[in-house]
Parts: structure tokens; C-alpha cells; sequence
């Protein structure tokens, strides 16, 4: 039996796509919690500006186009040229248990790139309800994803 790709038990449900930011917030595709038992995202942060920061939250909502608010806890500790944190990564992990999928269902994470403009970019990565394995890209996936190998 073949060993199992990593892609057929996790999906890509929200980015930020890489991109040269200036100083403002942004916010992720939005996905449904109640489809996934964990949820992680992987904040990239390139080139800085010579004072920049970048700072991510998760934020969940009872409606996908609902009042977002902040998971206490869950941020990563802000990444800024003056801590030489250009090209460094930081990842954020949260379940479903954490957010109260059942009420809270809707998520996305919120990026905010503060003084100067930043490269950066965030991936997020759902762990499925389901454990079956998913060898394409309709699962949970974005219609974004344009292929798996």
C-alpha cells in the first residue's frame, strides 16, 4: 500500500497572497470551522520596510459576514525589522474546541502590517472533520489550489 501524501489529510482553506503590503489590515479567505477539528496558519514575513511590524490574529464570527472578534490568546508576537525578523515565519494553531466552532463557526485570520510597507503573505491549513483521506482538490481545498502532485 502506498504511503499516504500530507495534502490528503490537511487542505488549504485561506491565504493572504504574498504580495508587498502597506500599512493597513488585511483579512483571509473566510472558511467554515465546523468542517475542520484544527485549523493552522503559517505567517510569512519578507523584506521589511526599515520600521516595519506585522502583527496576526485569528478572528472568528457566528455568520461569515458577521462581526469578527479576536481568539484571546492566539497572536503571534509581532514580527519587525528592529528584531531583524525579515524572512522568518511564525505559526498559529487553534482548534475547534478553542473557538466554539458551534457558535463561532466562521473564521479567518487578520494580518495588520503597521509603519512601513512589508512583504508577507499567510497560508492557512485545516485539519478535515472527516479523516478519510482526500486525494483531490474538492474537498475543502480553495478553488484557488490549481493542483496537487
Amino acid at each position: 500500500m502506498a504511503e499516504r501524501k500530507l495534502s490528503e489529510y490537511v487542505s488549504v482553506i485561506a491565504t493572504i497572497d504574498p504580495d508587498e503590503y502597506t500599512t493597513a489590515s488585511y483579512q483571509s479567505d473566510v472558511w467554515d470551522m465546523q468542517n475542520f477539528t484544527q485549523v493552522m496558519a503559517v505567517i510569512m514575513g519578507g523584506s521589511f520596510g526599515t520600521a516595519g511590524t506585522l502583527d496576526a490574529k485569528f478572528q472568528f464570527a457566528p455568520t461569515s459576514n458577521g462581526t469578527y472578534t479576536t481568539v484571546p490568546g492566539i497572536a503571534i508576537t509581532q514580527l519587525t525589522e528592529a528584531a531583524t525578523s525579515s524572512d522568518r515565519q511564525a505559526v498559529m494553531n487553534v482548534s475547534a474546541g478553542e473557538v466554539g466552532a458551534s457558535t463561532n463557526r466562521w473564521g479567518r485570520v487578520n494580518l495588520d502590517v503597521g509603519v512601513e510597507t512589508t512583504d508577507c503573505a499567510v497560508i492557512v491549513l485545516g485539519k478535515p472533520v472527516r479523516t478519510e483521506a482526500f486525494t483531490t482538490i474538492a474537498a475543502h481545498d480553495l478553488s484557488t489550489v490549481s493542483e496537487i502532485v
